[in-house]
């Protein structure tokens, strides 16, 4: 029997921790995590955020219990600080300890990080980054406070009541000669 840590929680991992349970029953496998939830679809968060998925909830895939019936020990708000491959040991850091975990085999599904560029006021509060589910429902919730996205809001915002649009709102614009980009070639 061989002990599998894998490091990271959103789909890559997860998909790997039940593979290799499926393959090989009798090995231990650990999934360790720096987020609060595993197994989601990180490519769906744009759609969350814009809002034809209506939940976040909709993006999880498979919860700890799931894994667990299954016999993968799933370990939650755990960050990787420390590999040490000499001693076949990895060292994350949660809430309240530093623990030390040894493995037979180590899987590392991270992901990537974003590239913040160096430019001036970057690190504003409102300055985001899309990575994890969490940085997707912070976003959400700052545009549903921030934006009135109803069709009213979004008319407001924009001015779209001004009258120089009056032109074009009724009766369609094809075809009036007194709009510049609608010159009739005869």
């Amino acid at each position: 029997m061989k002990k599998i840590v894998i490091i990271g929680g959103c789909a890559a991992g997860p998909k790997t921790a039940a593979k290799a349970k499926r393959v090989n029953p009798e090995h231990q496998i650990e999934l360790y995590t720096m987020e609060n939830i595993i197994s989601y679809s990180a490519c769906g968060m744009p759609y969350y955020i814009e809002g034809s998925v209506p939940s976040a909830e909709n993006l999880i895939i498979r919860k700890p219990e799931d894994f667990q019936k299954q016999g993968i020990d799933i370990f939650l708000n755990h960050k990787c600080t420390k590999i040490l491959p000499n001693e076949k040991t990895v060292i994350f850091n949660t809430e309240d300890e530093v623990k030390k975990v040894s493995y037979d085999e180590l899987v590392l599904c991270i992901g990537s990080k974003p590239y913040t560029p160096k430019i001036k006021n970057v690190n504003l509060k409102n300055i985001f980054h899309l990575k994890v589910l969490e940085d997707g429902i912070k976003i959400k919730e700052k545009i549903e406070t921030k934006f009135d996205l109803t069709p009213d809001g979004i008319i407001n915002y924009l001015g779209l009541k001004k009258p120089i649009y009056t032109k074009t709102t009724n009766y369609g614009h094809f075809g009036k000669k007194d709009l510049p980009w609608e010159k009739i070639i005869e």
